[in-house]
């Protein structure tokens, strides 16, 4: 059991950066969860003194921290970065996996995730059709054509709907994903505070909350099979 704050953070970065480590017990991941809190805080207070903005990202990281829950006991963790890594690599949008959909074949995930940010324009269709997921990125990227307004709104839900396609496209990785159970899968993208967990573990993680809800909807739709 960890019993200050110093430990606390350090097994938290532990936890982050080393998942063949055993599991951390509830009381511990409690604590771990209200350091992060307060250490956020801090770093909000300290942005309106210096008389800085608290932009979107921010306040939405601190929102998420403030309703997070610890993961059960003796549960570990799927991390997954390089679409080269095995078996967890195909979690990556950059796995080459392609899939359909609106009625268009897209050799990646992130070729469709970052075309979507240009949907119904030349831009999206000059996306889908380069030749890397990394070349696809670099163009939906780049700020001299800015994104759809209403981008950050729906960006969640495009990345869900292409992660589904993809899993429900591919036999194969769907049992991979079916395979890690009801463990936290966790991309361990240290760039990424949003998809990913960032550098220190504080991200958001959405593109692996997403993972999982879509493994539950496999699953379901195998139950239903099942059924039928």
């Amino acid at each position: 059991m960890v019993n200050n704050d110093s430990n606390a953070l350090d097994c938290r970065r532990q936890f982050v950066e080393n998942p063949t480590q055993q599991p951390i017990d509830d009381p511990t991941r409690n604590l771990i969860n209200r350091l992060l809190l307060e250490r956020l805080a801090l770093a909000a207070i300290a942005r309106v003194c210096n008389g800085e903005p608290l932009n979107a990202s921010a306040l939405s990281r601190l929102t998420d921290a403030r309703s997070c829950k610890p993961c059960p006991v003796n549960t570990m963790a799927v991390y997954f970065y390089s679409a080269r890594e095995a078996p967890y690599g195909c979690f990556s949008n950059f796995s080459p996996h392609g899939l359909e959909l609106d009625g268009l074949w897209w050799p990646t995930r992130e070729h469709y995730f970052q075309a979507q940010k240009f949907a119904g324009t030349p831009h999206a269709d000059q996306i889908r059709q380069v030749k890397t997921p990394k070349d696809a990125a670099k163009l939906g990227r780049d700020r001299s054509c800015p994104p759809r307004y209403d981008w950050n709104e729906v960006k969640d839900d495009i990345m869900r709907r292409g992660v589904l396609r993809k899993f429900e496209t591919h036999a194969s990785i769907r049992e991979i994903l079916l395979s890690t159970g009801s463990e936290l899968i966790v991309e361990n993208a240290p760039g990424d505070y949003y998809w990913g967990c960032g550098a220190d573990g504080s991200g958001l993680n959405r593109l692996g909350q997403i993972l999982m809800e879509v493994r539950e909807i496999l699953r379901k739709q195998r139950i239903d099979l099942l059924k039928a």
